[in-house]
This record gives C-alpha cells, sequence and structure tokens, in this order.
C-alpha cells in the first residue's frame, strides 16, 4: 500500500506543475516512479479521481511485436529479395541449386512470393533467372526495420496500413 500512497503524493504533486488542459499519461509516468502500471492505476489514479483531484480518460495505444521470423527478415532481407539476390547472383538457377543455397523454408516462400511479382521467371530450361535491370526495393525488410527501429509503435514507423 505504500507504493500507492506514494505514487498518489507524485501524481498530485505533478498535477500540481502542469497547466490546465494537460494530459499525464500513465505507463511513463509509473516507469518514471518506478512503480508498476497497475499499482499506479488502481492504487493512485482511481483514487485521486474518486476524491475528483484528476480526470481520467482511458488512452488505447498500439503496439507491435516482432517475431523472431520478422527479425530475421529485417536484418538479412525478405525471403523474395533473397531469392532475387541468388538468382541475380548466379545470372540461372536451377530449384535445387536455390534450395540448397538459402534452405528450404526461404527458398519455397521466397521463390513463390518472387514469381508472383514477376521479379524472377522460369526459363525454357526451367532455371530460374531475373528480368534484366530490374531493381525492386525490399519493402517488406523496410518496414520490418522501420518497426523495430520504433519500438513496435506503428504509428512512429510510418508504416500505413
Amino acid at each position: 500500500m505504500a507504493g500507492a500512497v506514494d505514487a498518489r503524493a507524485a501524481v498530485v504533486s505533478r498535477a500540481q506543475v502542469l497547466a490546465d488542459g494537460t494530459s499525464l499519461e500513465s505507463a511513463p509516468l509509473a516507469a518514471e516512479l518506478g512503480v508498476e502500471h497497475s499499482v499506479l492505476v488502481d492504487g493512485a489514479l482511481k483514487a485521486l479521481s474518486a476524491a475528483e483531484r484528476i480526470v481520467l480518460e482511458p488512452v488505447t495505444h498500439s503496439r507491435w511485436n516482432v517475431s523472431e521470423e520478422g527479425q530475421s527478415y529485417a536484418k538479412e532481407g525478405s525471403p523474395e529479395m533473397r531469392v532475387f539476390e541468388a538468382v541475380r547472383a548466379a545470372g540461372k538457377l536451377s530449384t535445387d541449386a536455390l534450395r540448397n543455397a538459402l534452405g528450404g523454408a526461404i527458398a519455397s516462400r521466397g521463390q513463390q512470393q518472387a514469381l508472383r511479382r514477376k521479379w524472377i521467371a522460369f526459363g525454357a530450361d526451367k532455371s530460374l533467372s531475373v528480368k534484366e535491370g530490374l531493381q525492386p526495393l525490399d519493402e517488406i525488410a523496410s518496414a520490418l526495420r522501420a518497426l523495430v527501429s520504433a519500438s513496435g509503435d506503428p504509428r512512429r514507423s510510418r508504416l500505413i496500413f
């Protein structure tokens, strides 16, 4: 209970310093005070709200977590870009050679997407080749890197969905 009382005093002190209409977000305040968010909200903020010393307004924040697979795509490139780069470097590449170079899962997923995007094509000899002069952008890896650098906040990563 001491943590809630201390947090309550800190919130009252902070509220007196803020100008009228200025809001204070609970998550950063909890981190600053070194208390659990639930202790701050349930123990301090709700009590102050009940005493009509502050007004609470619920705010929802979205945070995305990039999976381990997504982290690898951000670092090494998307499967389709990795396939494109491997085929471009080789000039022509069989699907078996591609699988050996990139591993089965990456080669399979990347080949499917690269074919769909028309980055690569099958030749008459059943080998893969790239279209001359094509310089595709790895939008998947770029988006994942932006999300990682924004600590999972889609608003700060400049992603548009």
